[in-house]
């Protein structure tokens, strides 16, 4: 992961300094009075995960894959930095709060009975970004070139297995650095509205290597059987991939 988030630095100041070369050959709009404001953005979307590494375990288990999972959050952007050289103004820093979710639910039946297998791996993550217009106000594409966050797993949202024949949990917990990068478009359709609609498209890097694994109430092996022990589960989360978001950004 360090050297993954060490050439994010050198990317943010290249997209700027490709901006400014661009800015010097050409007239740019008038600045919107808009983009002095403090945003808040409420978004949805879906992530693809990288989990080959836990579906393996899963699949020879007979459970169902982690594929994807839901992505919602909110973040805000209180103060603006102009460029005179660009005649822009950043947004910088954007502050963001999400979740990811992430789940496998298998129902496995025999002569005996049956038991569902309930994988609950949901994320919840802080990070910092900032957002560059390259156009417009009225239609604005900007890049995003790095967003560095700090997410945990189990602490503030419950990440477990749980199985239906037999009593307790097995807790998942952790914590690790994400980074992003990525492209973004918003459209305001009414002429000074604070409202504007908005659509995103990144890439993240987001792993979990080191997951503890903490037994409660009794969890066992098997149903009846010897007491789960502590351990670190054998295989590693990752939440990198594609994520395709949509939502609505106010301006105050």
């Amino acid at each position: 992961m360090t050297p993954v988030i060490a050439i994010f630095p050198f990317i943010l100041i290249v997209s700027i300094q490709i901006l400014s070369g661009i800015a010097l050959g050409q007239e740019q709009p008038a600045k919107d009075a808009n983009v002095d404001k403090t945003g808040l953005r409420l978004f949805g979307g879906y992530n693809w995960y990288s989990m080959e590494d836990f579906n393996n375990k899963l699949k020879k288990e007979g459970n169902k894959t982690v594929d994807g999972g839901s992505n919602v959050g909110i973040e805000l952007s209180p103060w603006n930095v102009d460029i005179p050289r660009l005649n822009i103004t950043i947004k910088v820093p954007v502050f963001g709060i999400e979740y990811l979710g992430a789940n496998s639910k298998t129902t496995h039946a025999d002569v005996m009975g049956s038991a569902a297998v309930d994988w609950s791996l949901p994320v919840i993550g802080g990070y910092i970004t900032a957002d560059i217009p390259i156009s417009d106000e009225t239609t604005w594409f900007y890049l995003r070139p790095i967003s560095i966050g700090i997410y945990n797993l189990g602490a503030l949202l419950n990440a477990r297995l749980t199985v239906s024949d037999r009593p307790g949990r097995l807790d998942a917990s952790g914590n690790t650095i994400g980074v992003s990068t990525g492209f973004n478009f918003r459209h305001r359709f009414v002429e000074k509205s604070p409202f504007f609609i908005f659509m995103s498209g990144s890439y993240r890097w987001l792993e979990f290597t080191d997951v503890d694994l903490t037994p409660k109430g009794g969890f066992t092996v098997t149903a009846g059987g010897s007491l789960v022990q502590p351990s670190t589960l054998p295989a590693s989360l990752d939440y990198g991939g594609f994520t395709l978001r949509g939502g609505v950004d106010v301006e105050f």
